[in-house]
């Protein structure tokens, strides 16, 4: 035999594998990071006869019965999808893919 046999202590086997978690976590930052990056922003803007509603127009008339219809926290909506039908006059929301409800735009 011609090799030198290496026995890892346990101290060397517990800092490996901090700097293979090191090594993880720096690789989700960067991932998450360049995720960040590809992120388009848009608005969006409903524009009826004589009317016209934005995005944050929107969301402040749903957050808005959120408070005041179920009787909840502004900070507890996570998510929420917005259908617009305009040739009813209306629009249909769903908070958090659970509450849904209406109102008129």
């Amino acid at each position: 035999m011609t090799g030198k046999m290496e026995f890892k202590t346990d101290e060397t086997m517990k800092i490996e594998t901090q700097v293979d978690n090191i090594k993880k976590i720096e690789t989700k930052a960067y991932e998450l990071k360049e995720a960040e990056k590809e992120e388009v922003k848009a608005e969006l803007y409903l524009q009826l006869p004589g009317r016209e509603y934005s995005k944050d127009d929107l969301l402040k008339k749903i957050e808005e019965i959120w408070r005041e219809k179920f009787k909840r926290h502004q900070n507890e909506i996570h998510t929420v999808d917005i259908y617009l039908k305009p040739e009813e006059g209306r629009a249909y929301f769903v908070i958090n893919k659970e509450v849904s409800g209406d109102m008129e735009i």
